[in-house]
């Protein structure tokens, strides 16, 4: 199976060879081959250049019968409207304050959506919040709520994307040691106070992502 390349300068290219410990001169061409016979690591690359290349060219359709390839989406809408996380290119790298303010706020729009459609009103205490129950008369705006929570991952991952964070890699991580959790057995477990809380279990370790950073 031939790897999924996306279109790259020939910079970025001779950029990641030499971060990689390969040829400074390598071309796509030439990735492609590292990649196939595994001389290069699948998360050098990931590392470098936050994408998947496992996948091949025909997992690119848009069929609508064929789950979303979120990650790759948000780059399409992103490079679509010149939205680019840096003119180098280059490494997952710290927002400027001005698109900090501005990702936080959309993020909290969002969430603010979502509690709106179902009917709660949060309010910030600190660095918590509570949350006044919905109304005896609300009616959950079912659709309002489905929207506000795509659009929630929609912003959050731009907003990885923004920051060049090598995204499906980090996801691979934190999922595998989500899967290592256990199911709470009383509300007291959890530090949110809910029976079907999931937590850590004595000896659970967190995933590893300054490597990606």
């Amino acid at each position: 199976m031939e790897h999924f390349l996306p279109p790259l300068s020939d910079s970025l290219v001779e950029k990641f060879c030499r971060c990689a410990g390969s040829d400074p001169a390598c071309t796509h061409a030439g990735l492609r081959a590292a990649l196939a016979s595994a001389t290069l690591r699948r998360t050098d690359y990931v590392k470098y250049v936050g994408l998947n290349v496992e996948r091949d060219r025909s997992s690119q359709s848009e069929s609508v019968n064929d789950s979303p390839d979120f990650v790759d989406d948000i780059r399409r809408f992103h490079e679509k409207f010149d939205l680019r996380p840096t003119d180098d290119e280059f490494g997952p790298h710290v927002l400027d304050q001005a698109a900090q303010r501005f990702r936080i706020k959309f993020m909290f729009e969002e969430l603010l959506e979502y509690c709106k459609a179902v009917g709660y009103t949060p309010t910030v205490i600190g660095n918590t919040f509570s949350l006044e129950p919905p109304a005896s008369d609300h009616r959950n705006d079912m659709a309002g709520a489905f929207d506000a929570l795509i659009d929630l991952v929609y912003v959050a991952l731009g907003t990885a994307y923004l920051h060049r964070f090598a995204f499906a890699e980090g996801w691979r991580r934190v999922h595998a040691a989500n899967m290592r959790k256990v199911k709470a057995s009383s509300e007291s477990d959890g530090k949110r106070g809910y029976k079907r809380d999931i937590v850590k279990p004595p000896g659970w370790t967190a995933p590893v992502l300054d490597d990606l950073l």
